[in-house]
């Protein structure tokens, strides 16, 4: 698992290099955090789904994984919340 998720991390870092687009860079970060959710590396997944809310900020469905993880980690709060609502992450 450490291994494919390592793949993705290098997939995600590389698509700007490769020229991809901000869509489809964000999604190889989406793909990212989710890997390293199921791999219970939540500060990482963290990272990514916010680097992917960077690329897409309009994208509702990454805020809900974001606030999914954070509300598991105990990093959930009411200034998270109104940041996540306006799309601030």
């Amino acid at each position: 698992m450490r291994e494919a998720t390592n793949k993705l991390k290098d997939a995600a870092v590389k698509s700007r290099e490769a020229g991809l687009s901000e869509g489809e860079q964000a999604s190889c970060h989406y793909l990212l955090g989710l890997a390293l959710v199921r791999g219970d590396r939540d500060v990482e997944a963290m990272a990514a789904f916010r680097e992917a809310l960077r690329l897409v900020p309009s994208d509702a469905e990454l805020r809900l994984e974001l606030a999914q993880v954070l509300l598991r980690s105990d990093r959930f709060d009411d200034g998270v919340c109104t940041r996540l609502a306006r799309g601030v992450v």
